[in-house]
């Protein structure tokens, strides 16, 4: 993901979604498309990835809780 290269999500069918960014004047959005360029490397602060159980599609939700990263570190017991 980040530390490797761009943030990546592999969904329940096993398909691969780049997380993107896009600005409109002071509005930024966020999506996941199976193209991978141009995609970001991390998840912005404060947000969780979630799966749409339908589409299986993934979308970004604000999070509570650690962030991806702390997870991460908690894993390796750093």
């Amino acid at each position: 993901m980040g530390l490797f290269g761009n943030f990546v999500y592999k969904n329940e069918e096993g398909e691969n979604f780049w997380l993107h960014k896009d600005e409109e004047g002071d509005r930024t959005f966020y999506y996941f498309s199976k193209d991978p360029e141009g995609a970001i490397p991390s998840l912005p602060d404060g947000y969780v990835v979630k799966e749409n159980p339908h589409s299986h599609m993934p979308y970004l939700q604000k999070g509570q809780g650690k962030s991806f990263i702390d997870k991460i570190f908690d894993i390796l017991g750093i």
